[in-house]
Parts: C-alpha cells; structure tokens; sequence
C-alpha cells in the first residue's frame, strides 16, 4: 500500500508540475536556509576555536587591579607562591616597548619578558632556533626569540635569523631562535613580540625588580577550575583581603573566553535559523491549501474510490502521502541549494565548510515532519467525504 500511495503520490504531482514546484519553493527556501545557516554556524564555531586555541583552555591570566581598585602589584614572589600550588606551570611576564634595531632597520616593537616557563604555558613553536633556558635566565644572557612578524620588522628571514645581533634600546641581544606564526589568539601576542629572559630585561630594558605586568598560569592535569579558585585564595591571602572584600586583581581564565565566544556564535545562528523557520511554516501554509484544493478537485475521484471499496484509511494515507512527498521533495532540494551555498559562503569566507549529518536529518525530518502536518487536515476532509454526494459531485 505504500508503495502504491507513493507511486499515486509521484503521478499527481507530474500531472500538476507547475502548481507543485510554486508549492515547494518556501520548503525549498526555508530548508535552504536553515542548512546553509546551520553549516555556517557550525564553520564559524570551527574558526573561533582555531582562533582562540593559542590561549591555551587549561591556562588562566592574573592580573593587577581590576576595572573599580588598582589593586597591589604582582611580584616575584606571588609568582613563587603559586608555583607551589600542585600541577601548576607558572610564567611571570613584563612586557614593554622598545625601538630595535638591525643593522638599517628600526621598528618600535614590543617585548615580552619572561623565564622559560612561559613556553610551556603558551605552546610556543619554534620555526628555527631554540627558547632560552634556566641557564641564560640564571645568568642574565642577553638573548632574544622573535615573533615571526617582528622578524619581518627587522628585516630577517628565520633560516638566517639565529645568531644575529639586535640592538633593544641600544643594549645587544643575540637572537636565538624564531617562533612559528600562531595564526590565533593568544594572551602573549607572539607574532609580534620579542621574547627575552626576565632577568636579561632587569637592568637593561627596565628597572631592577619592576612590577609585573602579569602571570600566565596553567595546569598539567587540565583542572583549570580547581586552579583558578586556588590561586585566587592564595593571592586573596597574600593581600591579606578580609572575607566579603572585594579581590584587588583579576583572574581571567582562557575556556571562559572561549566558551563565551562559542556561546556568541552559536546563539547567532540559533537567532538566524529561527527566522529562516517561518519560511518553513510559510511553506507548511501553503502545502496545506494546495492540497484542500486538491480535495475539492478530486471529490469525484475519492467517491469512485469509496465505491468500489477504498477505505477512509486508505483515502487518508493517499492525502498525507501525497503531502510529505510534495515537502521531501522540497527538502531535498533545499538542502542541495543549502549545502552549495554554505560551502560557496565558506570559502569566500575563507572557513572550513561543514555541512553536518545533523543539518541533513534536520533538513529532511523537518520537511517529512511539515508535509504530514499539512497533509492531516486536507486528509481528513477527504477521508470523511460521503461517497453517494462525491459520485454527484461536479
């Protein structure tokens, strides 16, 4: 029976080709719509996690102050006193500007002062070259890594950038290695910063023991949270801060970042999707009208039917058929027309195109799910049609 309502359903539809394509075109918009939204949602949801991978989601940023008190500054020794804290990596930073030099080449660019613990904590990639160590941190050497854009700066290329003299506000640093370009978002900045030994910068670029700017902070067991809440207790403690009041610094934690970012897109698309939905119900609209029209048409046909035994079941499977094939059919095409623009936007775009299973089963089960909605109603009519007033219908 099915396949013969389906076989019905298909030579109805040819017989009034025209009138079922301008049937179809909402379904067809409207699941057009929605996949190619869905799958640019789901690409630009790809795109912000590349981009704010460089943070790290098992790291955090402790900084001075906060947007109401300035706060204490941080030192060294609240940088000691973390590290203490079980699994974690700890990396004090001072960062500041200075105008360097390479033999005709001068820029202003910023440096970022730190030990070598800040490349574990930021992931650095080396394109050539090494990271300074523990010995020419211990022993104020004055070494530098580039950015890969500062190294463009100065004018050197990485494959001969390694033993090259740089002036930083007229002391000489030995560069030492090159950095890979992140290609994402980073608390650091790395592309366009020299990173040198926190001691070698004391003295030099800035004053002997000056405040830092900032700590990088991660975990080696990936509980960031448990971290976080420990390091604001102990800085909370250190700053001798009474309960109730108010913390003197900031905490900002790389996955809240990224989760927020995340939460953003995909509540945009869901704002997006939703309004490509009214085409959808449009559609179901107008799948329903055509096909009480089609009821009054074919009452004649559905009292010849009646007469010689069809049952109401098989009148109203022949209408709800009729329908959902009319919207898969629509569906089908939409999500074609979904599909190929999405990727087209993509790579415009330049993101990954991901046309999801998800977005196809949703396509298609809402299309199916839309016709049968559509279809109950005209059916039920049609299945309650008395056959002796259907035989007399003209």
């Amino acid at each position: 029976m099915l396949v013969e309502s389906l076989r019905q359903s298909l030579s109805r539809l040819r017989a009034s080709l025209l009138r079922s394509a301008l049937t179809v075109l909402a379904i067809v918009i409207g699941i057009a719509s929605v996949v190619s939204l869905v799958s640019l949602g789901n690409a630009a949801q790809q795109w912000v996690g590349d981009q704010f991978s460089g943070l790290g989601a098992d790291s955090l940023l402790l900084a001075q102050g906060n947007d109401r008190v300035e706060g204490e500054p941080l030192t060294r020794a609240d940088a000691e006193a973390i590290a203490d804290l079980p699994n974690t990596i700890v990396a004090p930073v001072i960062s500041t500007t200075v105008q360097a030099q390479n033999q005709g080449e001068t820029s202003f660019i910023s440096v970022t002062a730190s030990t070598p613990s800040l490349q574990e904590v930021e992931r650095f990639d080396l394109a050539t070259g090494a990271f300074f160590t523990e010995f020419t941190d211990g022993y104020r050497l004055p070494v530098a890594v580039l950015g890969a854009r500062a190294a463009e700066d100065l004018d050197l290329k990485p494959e001969n950038a390694v033993g090259t003299e740089i002036a930083l506000d007229g002391y000489r640093f030995t560069v030492i290695g090159v950095l890979e370009p992140a290609g994402a978002v980073t608390f650091v900045e790395p592309d366009q910063t020299i990173l040198i030994p926190l001691s070698a910068a004391e003295g030099r670029l800035v004053k002997p023991k000056e405040d830092l700017s900032y700590l990088r902070v991660a975990t080696r067991d990936g509980s960031i949270g448990q971290v976080s809440d420990q390091v604001t207790d102990l800085m909370r403690s250190r700053h001798e801060l009474a309960d109730g009041e108010e913390s003197d610094f900031t905490i900002i934690r790389a996955d809240s970042i990224i989760d927020a970012a995340n939460e953003t897109t995909t509540l945009l698309s869901q704002l997006v999707t939703a309004i490509a939905g009214i085409s959808l119900l449009v559609g179901g609209i107008g799948i329903a009208n055509v096909m009480l029209v089609a009821v009054m048409e074919r009452t004649r046909e559905i009292g010849i039917r009646r007469a010689v035994g069809a049952k109401r079941r098989d009148i109203l499977s022949q209408f709800v058929t009729e329908a959902v094939v009319l919207s898969v059919i629509g569906g089908v095409i939409g999500l074609a027309i979904g599909a190929s623009l999405a990727t087209f936007v993509s790579n415009r775009l330049d993101l990954e195109p991901i046309v999801s299973s998800g977005a196809v089963i949703l396509a298609l089960g809402t299309a199916a799910i839309i016709g049968a909605v559509a279809g109950i109603g005209p059916a039920f009519k049609a299945a309650s049609v008395d056959p002796t007033v259907a035989l007399q219908y003209e």
